[in-house]
């Protein structure tokens, strides 16, 4: 008889099924500068996790990373969504965030970063609103998005 063979795999790596599981997974793992809130009764089918700036007299939303029921994700900092693409931080994270490591992975990334400011001077603010915040190189190539992410 051939001896069983016992392997050993974190449970926080493993896909989750469904949403839900993923929800009650991270309310006990997250970082305690975030929360998690499920969508609406009608919108059961996604969680948001967010990270407030509380050091002020007013709490200001830092962060906010909205996880659908197929896993798919969104992220916007200070009110301003941040595409994946654009961003050379979220460039390399799954379209799918469907298990625990990968999400508190994901937010330990964006905990590391700072926003760029950005430049407030008028004219560029004027040139930035014609251009959709997008700038392009000479061969057309967007060369950054006028909210990045930086570490």
């Amino acid at each position: 008889m051939t001896p069983a063979l016992t392997i050993s795999i974190t449970k926080a790596l493993i896909p989750v099924p469904d949403i839900n599981s993923l929800s009650s997974h991270l309310c006990k793992m997250l970082p305690s500068t975030w929360s998690l809130s499920n969508g609406s009764k009608e919108e059961r089918e996604k969680i948001i996790l967010y990270s407030l700036e509380t050091s002020g007299p007013n709490p200001i939303l830092r962060y906010s990373i909205t996880i659908q029921e197929c896993f798919s994700w969104n992220m916007s900092a200070f009110g301003f969504t941040v595409s994946p693409q654009l961003c050379r931080v979220l460039s390399t994270t799954p379209d799918k965030l469907d298990n625990v490591h990968m999400v508190k992975q994901f937010i330990s990334v964006i905990d590391c970063c700072k926003v760029c400011e950005g430049n407030s001077d008028e004219t560029f603010m004027e040139v930035a609103k014609r251009r959709d915040d997008i700038f392009k190189d000479q061969s057309g190539k967007i060369s950054y998005d006028v909210l990045d992410l930086y570490f």
